[in-house]
């Protein structure tokens, strides 16, 4: 099988013309100039500077390659600094057809989905009422970040890098050209080849992506024509073609709308704005966006502020909009600095759902279970759109994305202004777990995270700081009444690891970590704020715990006396009068009831959220409670699936979903 790394993108467009449409590929339509590299993997070559004809040609038509071939820690790097994660061609394939099947109004059109595979459906696509082939080919539809462009064209798996047949692609462009191809012939053919480029669009930030991207969609639609003309078009049509892709597929940065490499200091979100007539003198400086559109002979541009803006055109007044938007943002911003990376692909979202009323992506799942860093408002927001719905949940994202773990798995999202779906409110990934939700919600008036206090619930006083103003140069102004995880290593002089027996009562003690083994230090209470459970029985549980999969065992879970607290590396339950009802508790949450209900909303590591608990019903932990916790665990279990009228087949879902803990 023919494969991408014996003949890259570059070295093949010398095939076609010998290589005179490389000059206009290179062509950046904003700045008259040529596109940026924008990317620091050269050597010698500086992001800022243009992709020369020179530097890619001769003895470097290898130089540019496509991401399947270039070295292993390349690929790491991109998609670690960037979250640079190529899509494979069957995702790319299925979410093509989720569109084209609301288009036409049937599945199965251009092929039949398969497992990570798919069998093209040979029939003439057959156009019902309300659609037609010319319209379908006219839809205007953007990939954005689009890398190599894999939406709009599957040359080659981006995965593997082997050919794929040209009957058997399933590009959004590959799909207009089939259907051209069927319904015309001669110059009609011609016309309409030309039209399905003029209504393909992409844009991306690097430029070695894009100029991958610029020679796919001319190769395609060269490969397209020949196979039904019998052969390639002349070289001023060739031009011309090439000519529309540098227009339609142009470099951009997708939270500015402005060229890479341009310094902002506010980057606003991505806003298609309005068109200047072709010669139009423009107001606004070349480092904002353009491109054109065909069919009413514009250009249009893009611009900061989020909102939309719109230009008159001869008294006129028109808003650009795609039809469509799909693809694969970037996940988190490049931060070279420790700790997380922001998260950037809500931005992303955002700013395509004012240019185009259908948007399909594929996204990190987290923000549908309230969870990660996106923020709670946003993900309320998303959560309650009538217009939104989840297409395809995958827990595991290294079954789409090989050797990537994205924590919380990740979603293909549809949102479609024109029609109303019901907000997702919730969201349960299993039809089982949310019928036992149900039936829990009418019998259940309190829930576990009322009694939840999160890991920054403890506080220091500002004593600690009177006594020793030393310690003000330890620690962030922000975190100075924080009882952060490593606190035994910053203020190691003010703990002891004995409690000094004649001055009992004017110590508390806290529960952290030390190196890594748990361990109680004490400290003087004059020293720690008070708290509602400080005087009170409670439990501490690690704020971290597992991988965030269905099922998975809780790490130990520690009952704390009175005058007890914890560092940030744990959170708090209960403010109980007694032990008993600490060891009640610590049986309820080992049940596997439990913790099938804690993971509905715990798709990563973290437990601390408070949200992450509001499924689990709160129970009564004294003796005077339905249930009889003196039995073992499996024995409430069974207690707990009767109380709530868990049928057959509910319990054996989490009996056989859920790991065991004694």
């Amino acid at each position: 099988m023919k494969n991408i790394a014996a003949d890259t993108p570059v070295r093949q467009i010398f095939d076609v013309y010998q290589g005179a449409v490389l000059p206009r590929l290179l062509k950046d339509k904003t700045t008259g100039k040529n596109i940026l590299w924008a990317t620091d993997e050269y050597d010698a070559i500086s992001p800022k500077s243009e992709i020369e004809f020179k530097e890619i040609t001769g003895g470097s038509l290898m130089l540019v390659r496509p991401r399947i071939t270039k070295a292993l820690d390349t690929q790491k790097n991109r998609t670690k600094k960037r979250a640079e994660v190529f899509t494979p061609s069957w995702v790319c394939n299925q979410m093509n057809n989720a569109l084209d099947d609301d288009y036409l109004g049937y599945a199965g059109a251009f092929n039949v989905e398969g497992e990570r595979a798919w069998t093209t459906s040979r029939p003439k696509i057959r156009f019902n009422e309300g659609t037609s082939w010319e319209n379908y080919i006219e839809l205007t539809k953007l990939e954005i970040t689009c890398g190599e462009a894999p939406f709009v064209t599957s040359r080659y798996n981006p995965t593997d890098g082997n050919f794929i047949e040209v009957e058997d692609r399933i590009g959004f462009l590959d799909r207009k050209l089939r259907v051209a191809a069927e319904n015309a012939d001669g110059d009609e053919y011609r016309k309409w080849s030309m039209r399905s480029l003029e209504s393909s669009y992409g844009y991306e930030f690097q430029g070695d992506n894009l100029l991958i991207a610029r020679i796919n969609v001319f190769l395609t639609w060269v490969e397209h024509w020949e196979k039904k003309l019998g052969e390639k078009p002349d070289k001023k049509t060739a031009m011309t073609a090439a000519n529309v892709i540098a227009w339609n597929f142009w470099q951009m940065d997708g939270l500015t709308g402005r060229i890479p490499q341009i310094q902002e200091k506010d980057c606003g979100q991505m806003n298609f704005l309005g068109f200047e007539t072709e010669g139009e003198t423009s107001e606004v400086t070349t480092e904002i966006c353009r491109i054109y559109d065909w069919r009413r002979k514009h250009k249009c541009v893009f611009q900061s502020p989020p909102e939309f803006q719109l230009f008159q055109n001869k008294g006129e007044c028109i808003m650009k909009k795609f039809f469509a938007v799909i693809g694969n943002p970037p996940y988190q911003e490049e931060s070279e600095k420790n700790g997380r990376q922001p998260p950037i692909y809500n931005h992303f979202m955002d700013a395509v759902f004012k240019i185009a009323d259908c948007v399909e992506l594929i996204t990190p799942a987290r923000f549908l279970f309230n969870a990660g860093q996106t923020p709670k408002a946003w993900n309320e927001k998303i959560l309650n759109d009538e217009h939104f719905k989840v297409l395809h949940y995958e827990p595991e994202a290294s079954k789409i994305f090989p050797n990537t773990d994205i924590k919380g798995g990740v979603a293909i999202t549809l949102r479609n202004q024109e029609k109303i779906f019901g907000k997702i409110g919730k969201f349960v990934t299993s039809d089982i777990m949310q019928i036992i939700v149900d039936k829990i919600n009418p019998l259940c008036n309190h829930y576990l995270d009322e009694i939840h206090f999160n890991r920054s619930s403890y506080r220091l006083t500002k004593i600690l700081y009177q006594k020793h103003p030393e310690f003000n140069r330890r620690v962030k102004a922000s975190e100075k009444l924080s009882i952060g995880s490593n606190i035994f290593k910053k203020f190691p002089e003010i703990f002891f690891d004995e409690e000094f027996k004649n001055k009992s009562n004017s110590y508390r003690r806290i529960f952290g970590l030390d190196e890594t083994k748990r361990c109680y230090k004490f400290v003087k209470k004059e020293y720690i704020a008070n708290h509602e459970n400080l005087d009170k029985w409670k439990i501490f549980v690690a704020k971290s715990n597992g991988e965030g999969k269905f099922g998975e065992i809780l790490s130990e879970l520690e009952i704390a006396s009175p005058n007890s607290v914890s560092t940030q590396t744990f959170i708090s339950f209960g403010r109980f009068n007694s032990k008993a009802e600490c060891e009640s508790l610590i049986k309820y949450l080992k049940t596997k009831f439990v913790r099938a209900l804690l993971g509905i909303c715990k798709v990563t590591p973290d437990n601390a959220r408070k949200e992450v608990w509001k499924y689990v019903p709160l129970q009564d932990f004294t003796s005077k409670s339905d249930i009889d916790w003196s039995k073992s665990v499996h024995e409430i279990d069974l207690q707990l699936y009767k109380k709530y009228g868990l049928s057959k087949e509910e319990r054996d879902f989490i009996e056989s979903h859920v790991k065991e803990m004694v």
